[in-house]
């Protein structure tokens, strides 16, 4: 790979689809940033700590909060996700709040989208309103009768200890 640039930050062009418009862009190549702002960020086999952009790509990348206008992530991980418009492909998030979500043979902890297209993916808890082949371990009902069920054993379990060293 001759041709590969060397690894660090730089400034190039962006097509961006559908037009195929050219924008200027922050580019990180395998290397970790602590924050990032910019228009438009790309991050190939690197990481950041914080990303705040319009337009944010990451491909087999890493990143522990990205608040974007509009995210795709390939084959990346990301810790907590805020956008208006996010595709994740074979990627995993512990967090992800959007207002349009793709998730395509993905995996995420939780997540809140008013519009999610799921294919192939994993969600633990669910918020929103779904499509495709979703399969969650919890949704918010069935989350918050776990939690009333835990609370009421751990209210039972208090009582009876109370109960049991109070006559000894």
């Amino acid at each position: 790979m001759a041709d590969e640039p060397q690894p660090g930050i730089r400034e190039t062009t962006y097509k961006q689809p559908p037009t195929r418009e050219q924008v200027p862009a922050t580019e990180v190549d395998r290397v970790g940033v602590r924050n990032v702002e910019a228009e438009t960020v790309i991050i190939r086999r690197g990481n950041a700590q914080a990303i705040n952009a319009e337009r944010v790509t990451l491909e087999r990348s890493a990143a522990r909060s990205v608040d974007a206008k509009s995210l795709q992530m390939d084959h990346s991980a990301a810790a907590r996700i805020n956008s208006e418009r996010a595709v994740l492909q074979g990627s995993s998030a512990s967090q992800v709040s959007a207002r349009e979500l793709r998730m395509v043979r993905s995996q995420a902890g939780v997540v809140v989208a008013r519009e999610a297209h799921l294919e192939d993916a994993r969600v633990l808890i669910f918020a929103g309103r779904a499509e495709g082949q979703v399969s969650t371990a919890l949704t918010v009902p069935s989350a918050a009768a776990l939690g009333a069920a835990i609370g009421a054993g751990a209210a039972l379990m208090i009582a009876l200890l109370r109960f049991l060293f109070r006559k000894g």
